[in-house]
């Protein structure tokens, strides 16, 4: 199982929410009456479950994915985006990859949307973890 793998089945995941998605690197440039994603997904530790125990090791991590619509379609809209992308990383919900399952223990947390020039803006936050 390698980082790529867990970014492509995370970023297929997203992808099926019908909105096109851009990755937080790329550059943003947004037509101002298009509804889009930004994904962005951080490894960020790997631990044994227990000291000397021969069982799977865990990593962690974390997705934000910014939700983006027209300012005129109002924060509503937004908010409404970022519970459909959201509702795709159910508490209960796995991914199975070569060698290992990616797991969402806290389920989503979808951020209060905001203006942000021409766009809403909400962001939905995702806690994952790697059993491998």
């Amino acid at each position: 199982m390698s980082a790529q793998e867990v970014h492509d089945a995370i970023s297929q995941r997203v992808s099926t929410c019908g909105f096109p998605v851009q990755w937080m690197a790329a550059t943003l440039s947004p037509l101002p009456d298009a509804e889009f994603l930004r994904l962005g997904i951080t490894p960020l530790s790997r631990r044994q479950p227990m000291l000397g125990d021969n069982s799977a090791a865990i990593t962690s991590g974390l997705i934000l994915i910014d939700c983006f619509s027209p300012i005129g379609a109002g924060m509503s809209r937004v908010h409404q985006m970022g519970d459909q992308v959201g509702a795709l990383f159910d508490r209960a919900d796995r991914i199975y990859i070569t060698n290992g399952i990616i797991e969402f223990p806290n389920g989503a947390l979808v951020r209060s949307p905001m203006a942000t020039g021409a766009h809403a803006q909400a962001t939905v936050q995702i806690g994952y973890e790697v059993y491998q």
